[in-house]
């Protein structure tokens, strides 16, 4: 998040109800804040309400602040995947219903490496699919993720077209999202899966 939202929910947490009702930037971190702990309980329906409270009530301010850094993550969340469309390289794709794991990864990222072995623990201790998905992947791509595949027997690769993607952005990676239903139920970095039930 940036400084200014930094601060802002720092004041929150520290604001009684008047303060914060007095003072439009105080409303609109709180709302943020909002956003940020359902999204991180997996509340969808809860994310989802403070987050058009927070662009129907304080656009204008917002684009004057500044966007959060979590805030293109967050957008996410309630969005369609559409898993039948992914390119599966390796491993099944995890039916719909079940609670599943994505990393959207690129294998000459180093970073991304580590987050795809890190998940394949996760899937593990959670008893979990995990898929390891790379957003627009090539055959070069493929070729140059075949040592990690051989490393993650329980982990499922995938190639997506970021255009069946629609409002769901990883263009940034090595991100996670959360889908359950084919829905993003939660979506940000590893870092911040420690604040959600699948704490790793």
């Amino acid at each position: 998040m940036t400084a200014i939202f930094a601060f802002l929910v720092g004041l929150v947490a520290s604001a009684s109800p008047s303060a914060v009702a007095a003072r439009p930037s105080m409303a609109i971190a709180k709302t943020y804040l909002e956003l940020v702990q359902a999204a991180d309980a997996f509340d969808v329906d809860d994310a989802v309400a403070a987050r058009d409270r927070l662009f129907g009530q304080h656009s204008e301010s917002i684009r004057r602040l500044g966007a959060p850094a979590r805030l293109p993550a967050l957008m996410a969340i309630g969005e369609r995947v559409p898993t039948r469309a992914f390119d599966w390289w390796r491993g099944p794709a995890p039916a719909p219903e079940e609670r599943t794991l994505v990393v959207w990864w690129h294998p000459d990222r180093h970073d991304s490496l580590r987050v795809v072995l890190g998940a394949q623990s996760l899937g593990e201790f959670y008893d979990m699919p995990i898929v390891a998905a790379i957003p627009d992947g090539t055959v070069r791509d493929r070729k140059a993720a075949g040592r990690l595949i051989a490393i993650c027997p329980d982990v499922a690769f995938a190639a997506v077209s970021t255009r069946i993607l629609g409002d769901v952005d990883v263009g940034d990676v090595p991100q996670v999202s959360v889908l359950q239903d084919n829905l993003v139920v939660w979506q940000g970095s590893w870092e911040e899966l420690h604040q959600t039930p699948l704490s790793p």
